[in-house]
């Protein structure tokens, strides 16, 4: 095999050297937006947010609520748009029909978005849904995880 040859090879299985940089927020987010926390506390996405405290995440949270000032001692927005900072992770968990228009109001705010919730794609009736998430994530100019997804692991 000539050098030209092999070396054509070998970069289309090795990694792009900003390929890590490319996911780097997704697995070390320094602001973390929620939504589908509860001022009650006992919602799934109210649990996510004490864990990652409890577990020393030092970034930036931002509880998303339409209605909520406050939830779980933290500030809360009305809409990802609205946080303060760029969010680089939004934990997502509320109806799977409410989630389209937030993604595509999220106006290139958010780097990552992970999708809890279900009825989408695997089920006939959210086929459609899907279609308007994934649409949904490009107008908001982020990346999709998911939907019906519990997201990524990184010891």
């Amino acid at each position: 095999m000539s050098t030209a040859k092999s070396t054509a090879a070998a970069s289309t299985t090795r990694a792009r050297p900003n390929d890590r940089s490319r996911i780097a927020k997704l697995l070390n987010p320094h602001s973390v937006a929620v939504i589908g926390a509860s001022t009650k506390g006992n919602a799934l996405p109210n649990v996510f947010i004490r864990r990652i405290r409890e577990f020393g995440f030092s970034g930036d949270i931002y509880p998303i609520h339409p209605a909520a000032s406050e939830i779980d001692g933290l500030t809360a927005y009305k809409t990802l748009a609205d946080t303060p900072k760029p969010v680089d992770y939004a934990y997502i968990a509320v109806s799977g029909a409410q989630i389209p228009g937030m993604l595509a109001a999220a106006k290139g705010h958010v780097r990552f978005a992970q999708v809890i919730s279900s009825g989408f794609g695997e089920v006939d009736e959210g086929k459609g849904l899907q279609d308007e998430l994934a649409s949904a994530a490009r107008t908001g100019g982020m990346r999709l995880l998911g939907p019906n997804c519990l997201g990524i692991y990184t010891p």
